[in-house]
């Protein structure tokens, strides 16, 4: 797609700047969401106590603890999307730039986004999280 419209310009790189701001908004929110999860998993093991536990308060136990685990774990992986984006962006602008010193006029628009992976390993961090606390919460309820 040639661009060639000033105003059309303007507005392209008025979207490429929201969608920046837009990956940069989600990834600073699953940083904060990792580190409040590890956070709760250092306190929850620390202030488990030696006592012996109902199965079922054990197995809620365990359930929170492993699932707690696993969403930090995807979550890191997730995070790992924002590295892989940022190399696919400079494979294509270093094309573009190569397409540029050929004296091809076309300025071309392109969208990076993450792999289909990472849209699973998000999906499936954020239930593990849910998974954690519901499982605390069931956890916490008995006696």
């Amino acid at each position: 797609m040639q661009i060639n419209d000033e105003r059309v310009k303007k507005k392209v790189t008025e979207l490429s700047k929201i969608q920046d701001e837009l990956r940069e908004k989600h990834f600073s929110w699953l940083k904060n969401v990792i580190t409040l999860a590890v956070g709760l998993f250092g306190i929850i093991i620390s202030l488990k106590s030696d006592n012996k536990l109902s199965e079922i308060k054990h197995l809620f136990f365990i359930m929170s603890i492993a699932s707690l685990g696993l969403g930090i774990i995807l979550g890191i992986a997730v995070l790992y999307s924002e590295v892989h984006v940022i190399s696919e962006t400079k494979k294509v602008v270093g094309k573009q730039i190569i397409q540029l010193l050929d004296d091809e006029k076309t300025e071309i628009i392109t969208n990076i986004n993450p792999n289909k992976i990472y849209k699973y390993l998000q999906i499936t961090s954020i239930l593990a999280f849910l998974i954690a606390i519901i499982s605390l919460i069931l956890y916490s309820s008995f006696q």
